[in-house]
Order: C-alpha cells, then sequence, then structure tokens
C-alpha cells in the first residue's frame, strides 16, 4: 500500500477504531515519500492524538521524529503546515507559550501573522473540546475570532479554517448526549461562525448547508424559534437548480423540525412532503440513511 491508500484507509477508519489508526502511526510515516506527505500525516497525527485520544504528549513526540526530515527540504509550505499542527498539540498539553513560540517561528508569510495563529487555534479547539475542556476551548475559539477581525479573504486559508472547524465542532458537540450549557453555547457559537465564514469562502451549496448546522444546532439546544429562520434560508438554498437531493432533505428535515418546534404543524407536514419528494430522486445508496431520518420526524409529528 502507498501512502496515499494509507492515508484515505486511515481517515476513513479513524472514528471507530482511533486507538489502531494511532498504533499504525509510525508505519504509515514511514510510508511517506514527499514533504506533502509528511504534512498530511501530521494532521493525521494531531486529530487522532488531540481530538480522539488526548494523548498530546506521545502525538508530539511522533511529529518531532519528522521536524527536520530532508522531505521538506523542497516543501516550505508542507513544513509549516507540520509545524501548525505540532503547535495545535502544545496548546492541548498545556504549554501555549511553546505553541506560539513555534507559531512564530514558522509564519506562513503569505498571510497576515493571524491568519496562522487562527489555523491552530480552530484546530485545537476542536481537539480540546472533545477532551472535555469546554472552557478552555471556547476561550481559544474566541481569541481565533478576535483574530480574525483583519478580515481574512477567499483566498486566505484563515478562513476556510473558520468555516471547517467551526461546522466540524458543532457537529461534534450535537453528537453527545447530556450537554451542558457551556456545550450547548459553544456548538451555537461554532455553527454561526462556520455559516459566517462559509460566505466568505465557499459557495451557494457550502453556505445551504452551514443553515442546515446553524439550525440544526439550535433546535438541538431547544431553541427552535431562533432556528427558524436558518431553517427557511436553507430550504430557499435548496430550491437551486442543480442541488442535490440529499442537501434538499436535510434543509426539509430542519426546516420541519423548527416549524413543529413552533407549533405550526402544518408547516412541519408540509416540509415533510417536500422531503418525501426529494427522496425520490435520490440514488439508491443514500436511500437507507434519509428514509429512516424522514420517517422519524414523520412518526413525530404524528406523536408517535
Amino acid at each position: 500500500m502507498g501512502f496515499e491508500g494509507y492515508h484515505r484507509d486511515a481517515w476513513n477508519r479513524h472514528g471507530n477504531a482511533p486507538q489502531e489508526v494511532f498504533e499504525e502511526l509510525p508505519a504509515g510515516r514511514d510510508l511517506a515519500e514527499t514533504g506533502k506527505h509528511l504534512a498530511a500525516w501530521g494532521a493525521l497525527v494531531a486529530h487522532v492524538a488531540g481530538e480522539h485520544l488526548g494523548r498530546w504528549s506521545e502525538g508530539i513526540a511522533l511529529l518531532d521524529t519528522i521536524a527536520a526530515d530532508e522531505r521538506f527540504a523542497e516543501a516550505e509550505a508542507a513544513r509549516r503546515s507540520l509545524h501548525r499542527s505540532r503547535a495545535a498539540l502544545l496548546i492541548g498539553a498545556g504549554d501555549r507559550a511553546g505553541a506560539d513560540a513555534v507559531v512564530a517561528e514558522n509564519l506562513d508569510d503569505a498571510w497576515p501573522e493571524a491568519s496562522s495563529q487562527i489555523r491552530v487555534w480552530t484546530t485545537a479547539t476542536t481537539a480540546l473540546a472533545m477532551q472535555g475542556e469546554i472552557d478552555k476551548a471556547t476561550a481559544l475559539f474566541q481569541e481565533a475570532l478576535k483574530a480574525s477581525a483583519y478580515g481574512p479573504d477567499a483566498k486566505d486559508p484563515a478562513s476556510r479554517a473558520l468555516a471547517i472547524s467551526g461546522n466540524n465542532l458543532a457537529m461534534d458537540l450535537e453528537d453527545l448526549s447530556g450537554r451542558s450549557p457551556a456545550q450547548d453555547a459553544l456548538m451555537i457559537l461554532a455553527a454561526r461562525t462556520s455559516r459566517t465564514w462559509w460566505a466568505v469562502a465557499g459557495d451557494a451549496t457550502n453556505v445551504l448547508l452551514a443553515d442546515v448546522r446553524v439550525a440544526s444546532s439550535l433546535l438541538a439546544a431547544g431553541n427552535a424559534s431562533d432556528a427558524l429562520p436558518f431553517a427557511e434560508a436553507a430550504s430557499r438554498g435548496s430550491e437551486a437548480e442543480g442541488t442535490l437531493a440529499g442537501y434538499r432533505i436535510q434543509a426539509m428535515l430542519v426546516l420541519g423540525k423548527a416549524r413543529q418546534g413552533v407549533g405550526d404543524a402544518q408547516g412541519a407536514a408540509a416540509a415533510v412532503a417536500k422531503a418525501d419528494e426529494a427522496f425520490t430522486h435520490l440514488p439508491e445508496a443514500y436511500r437507507a440513511y434519509y428514509e429512516s431520518q424522514i420517517e422519524a420526524l414523520r412518526a413525530d409529528l404524528m406523536g408517535g
């Protein structure tokens, strides 16, 4: 197996088997042929060791094994990416001063200093949140938002970092059972941040899905009235020609739930009917997944 095959397989398996993927990391490193491969491997290390396992020091030690690797000789951007992954793990390990020094020594000189900082801080935020460090995660995420005041444009990697990390953090928190008020607050902040920055860095589909995410997060926190405008915006966005049926269904599901939440049973039923219509255009491979969600909402509307 070459590096690309290993890397793809590791990302596919890491959610269900993070410990197994972690143990395979040294073997994956040895498959890397280029600096770009090493940077991609470093991002995997930071994600699995940090967000999934909280094994900060062990992750840092793995990254240290390639910090001066000759494969970075002609790949300066990849080398900087590797050090951003290392800085994110240093933050998780409690060494903020060390992390800041690493970032300062490895700035992406194509963009303002804050761009590099944001990319590290958003990565570390999700890892801290998934390891239960909600107060630290929230404070760090707010630092990233404050740093974005310089106005990253669509080409600046910081804008996509805020959009993607916000979305992923909101999804991860929504999946948790028994969330605390602090987790709810961070979930909603992350979803709103994703919506803001996809409007800068993404296209109409990204914005549609970001509206779905904000509506879903607000619904998960029990706030249907605030969720409804985002669900309605997602519904409008899903009417665009060429929108995939699955995205249309996602929009209709959050719209149905939001309308149900504000006491509009007729509007909720209409949203389910539109989801049913979109379902007829779904490829067979996706039908089981969406059918269960549509039927769950239908049963809820019927009091079942």
